[in-house]
């Protein structure tokens, strides 16, 4: 069970990690622009 519990949190946290990896590269083009 411990396992499948840290496998979870794992999850969780690369999928916290595409989203603000996603967001970043949706702000860096308006940087850019300006």
């Amino acid at each position: 069970m411990p396992a499948q519990k840290f496998l979870r949190g794992l999850a969780k946290v690369s999928e916290e990690a595409k989203k603000s990896k996603l967001e970043s590269e949706k702000t860096l083009p308006e940087e850019v622009r300006n």
